[in-house]
């Protein structure tokens, strides 16, 4: 199955289960600002382990893995389509399909897939990607809770075109915004829209995928510039 093509297909057989790409009645709600979606799959725990365990095999593969750098999410694992992994497939169709709901769009083409794995102290620091239309975040699992720190290992928005951020003065980044992204979360927003996570600290790998998608093929290589 191809990029371009995973949207189309209704289901992926994982094991002797067929699971559909888009399940009936899958809600989508804005959140934070409207061209900013979150939608959440009950089948998260089903698929999880198979992923997990795909994912850290890989990431001691230098074809597909970065080497870590704390201050950029940490390990990248990239080219979900390549992991020959039924849920990496699951889920880069699935945010194909949803990313068509912010392009407005019947054809979506996935510009750079990956995970990312923070171990304690990574996190990434504020920036945008400039390539394409759509970003999205899957959270795969959000590692352990900081007791002490309610923001560690969060995902954030912090961008001046985004006035909930702006809660003081319209323009004036002064009320970032953290989404909950339970297991089995789903973001989708403008890839122009500034966002960091906060640094990480837990034993347990925190771990999410995240996707660069526009209507068509890019020229260039989508890995110059990357952070997160």
């Amino acid at each position: 199955m191809t990029d371009e093509t995973a949207a189309d297909a209704d289901t992926v057989r994982i094991g002797s289960a067929e699971i559909a790409v888009w399940p009936a009645g899958q809600r989508v709600q804005s959140a934070i600002h409207p061209d900013i979606l979150i939608t959440f799959f009950a089948d998260a725990e089903a698929i999880r382990g198979g992923l997990v365990a795909r994912i850290h095999e890989l990431e001691r593969d230098r074809r597909f893995a970065s080497a870590p750098v704390a201050a950029f999410g940490g390990t990248k694992v990239y080219h979900l389509d390549r992991w020959d992994c039924p849920e990496a497939e699951l889920l880069d169709a699935r945010a194909l399909a949803f990313s068509q709901q912010l392009l407005k769009s019947d054809s979506a083409v996935i510009d750079l897939s990956w995970a990312n794995i923070y171990r304690d102290g990574d996190y990434s620091l504020p920036h945008s990607h400039e390539r394409t239309a759509a970003s999205i975040v899957y959270s795969v699992d959000p590692g352990d809770d900081d007791g002490a720190d309610q923001y560690a290992g969060r995902l954030m928005f912090v961008d001046p075109r985004v006035d909930a951020c702006c809660g003081i003065r319209r323009g004036s980044v002064t009320t970032p915004q953290l989404p909950l992204m339970a297991p089995g979360t789903m973001i989708l927003f403008p890839s122009p829209f500034v966002h960091c996570v906060n640094p990480y600290r837990g034993r347990r790998p925190r771990i999410t995928l995240a996707w660069n998608i526009d209507r068509d093929v890019i020229p260039g290589s989508p890995l110059a510039g990357l952070r997160s």
